[in-house]
């Protein structure tokens, strides 16, 4: 149990680093790049909300996964 809850702890701690090196990607306009660590970002915060089991987080990120995978293959487009 110990090391579930060490890889939880990194994984959160993780996600919300690379959130916020997508919102600096973001305010400096570097597209399509952020949308790539946008996506990261929500797939790692997703993954931590279905092993803690926090409903509203996955909900939240899950969708926000959904929307930047749409963005990604609309700058594709």
């Amino acid at each position: 149990m110990e090391a579930m809850r060490d890889f939880n702890f990194y994984l959160k701690w993780s996600a919300t680093v690379v959130l916020i090196v997508f919102t600096v990607m973001t305010n400096l306009q570097m597209t399509p790049a952020n949308l790539w660590v946008g996506v990261l970002s929500s797939a790692m915060w997703s993954l931590w909300s279905f092993r803690v089991k926090e409903w509203s987080l996955i909900v939240v990120n899950t969708m926000m996964l959904g929307i930047g995978i749409v963005g990604v293959v609309n700058s594709f487009i």
